[in-house]
């Protein structure tokens, strides 16, 4: 069954995929040289337009292709930074051939009618022909999420953060184990004051009196301090993201919860959750 045809086009997506690799038959690490080929054979057999990351800042100005970086966060490496063209300099030559890397592939904006799992195989067979990806728990995956050439109205982001608070148990229960409460998504109700207080009480009341909260609120802003504690860019690492949604900003809701991705299935199937968990949530009327 083609996904993209029980979604329909009302949402616009991206996605950040994290991978731990190095490349096959032990050939000599080199960041710019590997993922230079990677961004090339994307475009040239594939027709991905992609490009690797020639500057120090960690995502696109635009988000018109595939973005190609080291991620330094990854725990198996160092990612793509000064400390990796250190290591190439003063690691002996064998142990370069040993290295695991991180890599992020951060996805354009794509559009979720036009058969994006095709885009989301042809993305992971290449890096399965070009690397070995090795098993990591410090892998995820984000995805960032919105209307198609549209933002959020102050009416539809409430929905949506409501409906986090509702499911958050019900979707921590489908997280692996290590991505439950990671220090990249801790669950929101560990995070913010004032509604994670409420929540953790747990009452008969207690969504209800969130529920009003909410309704209360008066712009963006206020909705991120409620539902993730505040607007500080340290205070994104939440299972579910509204930084974004603040003036000038890219203006997407991003789940932070999607596991360690090694295949084009699994890839598909949390960027699937997170799309129909978010046009459910747009679609649910509460009293």
């Amino acid at each position: 069954m083609v996904l993209s045809r029980i979604i329909g086009p009302k949402i616009g997506f991206g996605v950040e995929i994290e991978v731990s690799v190095k490349p096959y038959k032990n050939e000599r690490w080199d960041a710019a040289r590997h993922f230079e080929n990677f961004a090339n054979t994307l475009a040239s057999e594939h027709g991905l337009e992609a490009v690797r990351n020639r500057t120090n800042q960690k995502y696109p100005s635009k988000y018109d292709k595939w973005f190609i970086t080291g991620d330094s966060s990854i725990a198996s490496s160092p990612g793509f930074s000064m400390y990796t063209l250190l290591l190439e300099l003063l690691v002996p030559e064998y142990l370069l051939t040993q290295l695991v890397v991180g890599m992020e592939c951060v996805s354009p904006i794509i559009r979720s009618s036009k058969r994006w799992e095709r885009v989301i195989k042809k993305v992971w067979n290449t890096l399965r022909e070009m690397f070995e990806i090795e098993r990591s728990l410090s892998c995820g995956s984000h995805i960032h999420l919105a209307p198609w050439r549209k933002k959020y109205t102050l009416q539809e982001a409430k929905r949506i953060a409501f409906a986090c608070c509702y499911y958050e148990r019900y979707i921590i229960a489908c997280l692996p184990e290590e991505r439950r409460d990671h220090l990249y998504c801790r669950r929101n109700s560990m995070v913010a004051t004032k509604m994670g207080k409420l929540y953790r009480a747990k009452t008969t009341n207690s969504l209800a009196h969130i529920a009003s909260d909410i309704n209360a609120l008066h712009n963006f802003e206020e909705l991120i301090v409620y539902i993730q504690g505040g607007t500080a860019l340290d205070q994104r690492r939440v299972l579910w993201n509204f930084h974004n949604l603040w003036a000038g900003s890219k203006g997407t809701i991003e789940f932070r919860g999607g596991r360690h991705l090694r295949g084009p299935q699994r890839a598909i199937a949390w960027i699937t959750f997170a799309q129909v968990f978010i046009l459910m949530a747009l679609k649910e009327v509460r009293s």
